[in-house]
């Protein structure tokens, strides 16, 4: 019972004791820290929206993140600014805290008003009728510090009264909460992530070092071993630079440094984070911190999309089923939930660019590391072996460890009861791991076996199906070509997961047999229409899975029992559906089996036909039979995303334009080659991406087919690409035909097309490439992006009054040695200017580059020999790339430049030396990388080159760190 007891605590599951508080001595004030790093950007990029605003509504800017991570600090950077230069007539400063309370938090917005508190005020109705009289007429900046509240009339009761101040008035939110920071925001919030490696990095060598060169030195040689502890949270960085300044032998810093954070210091300022934390995590609901504290199990920095996190939880019963949602559904909102108050942080988006990829940062993992101690453990191959009462633990190791330990798993056949087991390697994936015999019989009671983050050698072939209890098994991204037929013995299977798992060749006979299954997971972030996929069918009678919610894809065959007719009962499908190999289909009426169009939660579907490269050369009869299977294929109207890929037939079905997909907001038609007319898309009420590539038959596109008949033509349109359609000439349009809403349009290898006759007035985005016969658009009123490439007609040069407004030109792959003149006095507006894969281009003119630039990148111009005189007088220039220009010399001068921040230079073998004159004193950052010649020189330690560069913040040659921070005669020194 004691150990129950102690579980009970560890999981914050017990009601009865008080959660962990807060110290009331973090009450924040505006004051900032006294020595700030890396926070530049992030306060400029807030105060250009703040400056220029002057709205009659109030603004409200929440910057929201995880805690400890500076949210306050840049708050705090930004009310001093604000302050400084009097842009309010009244600057306030309130810290609200988790514990919220409306009548005193308007009490203390009321108090910062004067430097004399307000006492005496009977009722909160009499204080919010003060602030109003006090603010009537003024413009002001508030800042409210540590906003918790997720309560929206609480927040509109908040406001009321501060709706009286001047046009221009703002306030800035600071929370964790990304929920709260959607709630308040006016302006769109704003995301504070962790302090870079290197902005990390120079605070603790400030506070260790004291600016003392020796110490520079000692921590420069230390560098990687620091970075591997950065949390990313600056007062973590403060904490430790202070306490390697008190260790006067330098030679324990290292030892300091490595026992950082392992539980050997914990400083004050990291117990401070790491009870912020566990405050954090106690105050989530009971359901969702069982499911945040078995997110131990993952290493720290691994990468994980949603899906697979909601499935694991899954698996050990975590979600509990409510009303008619679905586990997914529920498990999609717990996940949903801890986003939003930061417990999971996105990183990026996946490969195939439509789903998220995730990661638990670092400090919210040592809570629950110690949270789930008992219950959840990393190991690593060749340490100390896991305690038997371990019930979910991953396996770590590299390829050098598992060579003299073959079989990882006889570490952890002590742990009887274990649940969860993920097998992590580091190693290349054509490295096979060889899964024991003997593992289903000697950890039987498994209910997730994970073996995708290594490349499994076959399964064992008759075991496997030993694992009663296992309802989650991955073995995506693996080279795994079959499953053993003992799988269709796991009746409590509910997710196999076999994405990207390109080699598959079959999956098992009896999968028919697996009624608990849930997730199927066969999706292809790589799939290539034109290449034979290696899944040969479906197993038989898969359409006995009723139960199945995701499926991704399925492959059409000609086997017994495994054509597109055993999709008929499947109704549960959700998300997103791929069907392929559709030329198979033999009889057009197995796609009416099918029964796409009762399946309504389904809202990505994609058609493939394979296609052999050029037009298909079918007769007449394939044809008809191939119309009539897409005709079949009609899905139901909740449809949002839909491809259609190597379709044979001449005609598109006529159910594609309807407005009955009246939630249709994605279209991409690839391949068609056949089809000479393109249906009324204009008559979809939601379309907002149209991606049309490879139709090589449409020679014109009329507006009244393509278009429809609605007065407004594509009312929802935001994005049009047309992509090699080489015998497109001409869009044809009526004068007064206009897509009111499309702000981007490509056109790419449509090389015989003139015209586009239609009126586009909020296009900002325009891409040309690869169409010798273009002739220009009617008018540009809106277009601020342009990219230019591989262009041999004059229509640009002669377009260049009408794109006024202009704030971003990429010019690529054209011809000219010699651009023309004038560009400066026409494109006033022009912020960033891009030149690249010009081989031809000789020289710019001196006058070219237009005043207001501030970002001008040069890259793969191999015959340019020097850089425009003219680029002395960028007075706005803060970025400045030179790349790849092999025949570049000489740089003109530029120390006047006084905003240049950044200057990279790479790839250039002739460059020799920087300017004669050196650098601007704005450089903060400079980069010169293979450039052979001026690499040779400036090894020398007389080089004048050298001097030239000793104000630089952060210098970087040959991809190496040079630190510019030495004596007289001393070397300077290095680090990776």
């Amino acid at each position: 019972m004691k150990k129950v007891f102690q579980r009970q605590i560890n999981f914050g599951l017990n009601v009865n004791e008080s959660p962990p508080t807060r110290d009331r001595l973090e009450i924040t004030t505006s004051l900032p820290p006294t020595h700030i790093v890396g926070r530049e950007n992030e306060r400029n990029e807030i105060l250009s929206k703040l400056i220029p605003y002057n709205d009659v509504q109030v603004g409200i800017l929440a910057i929201h993140g995880l805690g400890r991570i500076g949210k306050t600090t840049l708050a705090q950077l930004i009310y001093k600014e604000l302050e400084n230069e009097r842009h309010f007539n009244m600057t306030l400063w309130v810290h609200v805290s988790d514990e919220f309370n409306l009548e005193k938090v308007t009490r203390s917005i009321l108090d910062s008003m004067d430097e004399v508190p307000f006492h005496g005020i009977p009722n909160l109705d009499m204080v919010q009728k003060l602030i109003q009289k006090k603010l009537k007429g003024k413009r002001y900046l508030l800042v409210l510090d540590d906003f918790w509240n997720e309560k929206p009339h609480e927040w509109e009761k908040l406001i009321r009264p501060l709706h009286q101040g001047a046009p221009g008035s703002v306030i800035i939110v600071t929370t964790t909460n990304s929920k709260v920071a959607e709630m308040v925001s006016t302006f769109p919030s704003y995301q504070l992530k962790k302090l870079s490696e290197n902005d990390y990095f120079s605070l603790v060598c400030h506070y260790a070092s004291h600016n003392e060169l020796n110490a520079w030195a000692k921590l420069n040689a230390l560098s990687s071993e620091i970075m591997e502890k950065c949390w990313g949270m600056p007062e973590e960085a403060i904490s430790l630079g202070d306490q390697l300044r008190r260790e006067h032998d330098e030679e324990k810093w290292n030892e300091i440094i490595v026992k950082w954070g392992e539980g050997y210091t914990f400083s004050e300022e990291r117990n401070r984070s790491i009870n912020s934390m566990r405050l954090h995590y106690s105050r989530l609901p009971s359901n969702l911190k069982p499911c945040l504290a078995y997110c131990s199990v993952i290493p720290k920095g691994l990468k994980f999309e949603k899906e697979w996190i909601v499935q694991l939880w899954m698996a050990q019963n975590f979600i509990a089923k409510r009303s008619e949602q679905s586990i997914r559904d529920i498990g999609n909102a717990y996940f949903d939930w801890l986003v939003a108050r930061s417990f999971f942080q996105k990183t990026g988006i996946s490969l195939n660019k439509d789903r998220y990829e995730y990661c638990i940062p670092d400090m919210v993992h040592e809570v629950v590391r110690h949270t789930s101690a008992e219950d959840c453990c990393i190991f690593e191959l060749g340490k100390s072996k896991p305690a038997n009462t371990i019930r979910h633990i991953s396996i770590v190791f590299t390829r050098e460890q598992l060579s003299y330990s073959p079989n990882p798993f006889i570490e952890i056949y002590c742990c009887k009861g274990l649940y969860t087991l993920l097998v992590i390697g580091d190693f290349l994936i054509s490295h096979p791991l060889w899964l024991p015999d003997d593992l289903p019989n000697r950890l039987q009671k498994l209910r997730t076996l994970d073996l995708s983050f290594c490349n499994p050698a076959p399964l064992p072939r008759n075991n496997i199906g030993n694992l009663k209890h296992l309802r989650c098994l991955q073995l995506r991204n693996s080279n795994i070509q079959e499953l053993p037929e003992s799988v269709g013995n796991l009746y409590n299977l509910q997710t196999l997961g076999l994405g990207n798992c390109f080699n598959l060749r079959k999956l098992p006979k009896e999968t028919r047999r697996l009624q608990k299954l849930l997730h199927l997971d066969l999706h292809l972030d790589h799939l290539v229409p034109n290449v034979i996929q290696k899944l040969e069918s479906m197993p038989p009678y898969i359409g006995l899975l009723t139960n199945l919610q995701v499926l991704c894809r399925f492959v059409v065959s000609t086997k017994t029992h495994c054509g597109l007719n055993e999709l008929r009962n499947m109704n549960s499908l959700q998300g997103g559906l791929s069907i392929s190999n559709l030329d198979l289909v033999e009889n057009s009426n197995d796609a009416a089996n099918a029964k796409l169009q009762e399946k309504r939660h389904i809202e990505r579907l994609e058609f493939l036909w394979r296609v052999n490269g050029g037009l298909h050369k079918c007769s007449k009869e394939t044809i008809k039979r191939t119309e009539l299977v897409l005709e079949n294929l009609k899905p139901n109207s909740s449809i949002k995303e839909l491809n259609i890929v190597g379709y044979s037939g001449g005609v598109l079905p006529t159910w594609l334009g309807s407005e009955y997909y009246s939630h249709l907001h994605a279209i991409f038609l690839s391949n068609c080659t056949n089809c000479i007319i393109l249906p009324p898309l204009g008559n979809l009420p939601m379309l907002q991406d149209l991606h049309i590539k490879g139709m090589h038959s449409v020679k014109s596109i009329s507006c009244d087919g393509f278009c429809g008949k609605n007065r407004i033509c594509f009312p929802s349109l935001q994005k049009l690409v047309f992509e090699n359609m080489t015998s497109l000439e001409k869009w044809t349009g009526h004068e007064n035909c206009e897509l009111p809403q499309l702000s981007e349009l490509v056109l790419k290898d449509c090389t015989n097309l003139q015209s586009l006759t239609h009126n586009f007035p909020s296009l900002m985005k325009l891409t040309i490439e690869s169409l010798p016969a273009f002739l220009g658009l009617r008018k540009y009123p809106s277009l601020k992006y342009l990219k230019l490439a591989d262009a041999y007609s004059n229509w640009i040069w002669d377009s260049w009054r009408s794109f006024s407004s202009l704030l971003s030109l990429t010019l690529s792959q054209l011809s000219w040695q010699i651009l023309p003149p004038g560009l400066p006095k026409i494109l006033d507006s022009l912020q960033s200017l891009e030149i690249s894969n010009c081989e031809y281009l000789t020289m710019l003119p001196d006058d070219w580059i237009p005043s207001g630039v501030t970002y001008l990148c040069i890259r793969q111009c191999p015959m340019l020999r020097e850089l425009p005189k003219g680029l002395e007088t960028l007075k706005e220039l803060e970025d400045l790339e030179i790349q790849d220009c092999k025949n570049l010399e000489l740089l003109p001068e530029l120390n006047n430049l006084k905003s240049l921040t950044r200057l990279e230079i790479s790839g250039c073998h002739s460059f020799v030396n920087l300017p004669g004159e050196g650098l601007p004193d704005a450089l903060h950052f400079l980069s010169i990388s293979d450039c052979p010649l001026f690499s040779m020189q400036f090894e020398d330690l007389q080089s004048p080159d050298r001097l030239k560069i000793k104000n630089v913040f952060s210098v970087w040659i040959d991809q190496k760190h040079f630190n510019c921070s030495r004596t007289q005669g001393e070397s300077s020194t290095w680090r990776r």
